[in-house]
């Protein structure tokens, strides 16, 4: 993925806090920017890649905590999308504070592993795409190669042995996990 070099192969939607859905008169839906090549162009995999100290799970764990946050509505809803998963994340007994890993980045992880169930468990989303997630490591959480992505989450198989078996011999050490 990170080495494409020829157009067209790659669709790279962006969104606050990685997520995969959004609300569509009341309900949560995939959200299109993400629907759409899987379920259009003959996708067959899809990726979710979170990133260790990211803003949006701060803002959602900010608002979990405090009750509010102030920002533009373009943002506070995607901050309110996440904050659900966050409270989530903070009664799930392998998510701890006062662990030596930050809470933020064990969030982030918890975040991918969610974002991933949301998307293979989803009716719409073909039954043969395969969702994997990662975290791109920018601060050296993971590993001690700063900007390395890991490997935390495929098809919602999270077990360490389970996914250095689905990798190269070569890539068993970008397989990482916080939980």
């Amino acid at each position: 993925m990170w080495s494409v070099e020829e157009p067209g192969w790659l669709f790279t939607p962006s969104t606050i806090g990685n997520q995969v859905w959004d609300y569509i008169d009341g309900d949560l839906v995939v959200d299109g920017s993400v629907l759409y090549p899987i379920a259009f162009t003959d996708t067959k995999v899809g990726v979710v890649v979170g990133h260790t100290g990211c803003g949006a799970v701060t803002a959602a764990l900010e608002s979990v905590r405090t009750g509010s946050f102030e920002a533009p509505p373009g943002v506070t809803k995607w901050v309110e999308l996440l904050a659900p998963v966050i409270e989530s994340g903070l009664d799930d007994e392998r998510v701890d504070e006062s662990r030596e890993v930050g809470l933020v980045d064990q969030l982030v992880e918890y975040n991918v592993d969610r974002q991933v169930a949301y998307l293979t468990d989803n009716s719409d989303v073909p039954q043969d795409v395969t969702v994997y997630g990662f975290v791109y490591d920018f601060q050296g959480v993971y590993g001690d190669v700063p900007g390395r992505v890991y490997l935390v989450n495929a098809g919602g198989e999270t077990d360490l042995d389970r996914l250095r078996a689905t990798v190269p011999t070569e890539y068993e050490d970008h397989v990482r996990r916080l939980l």
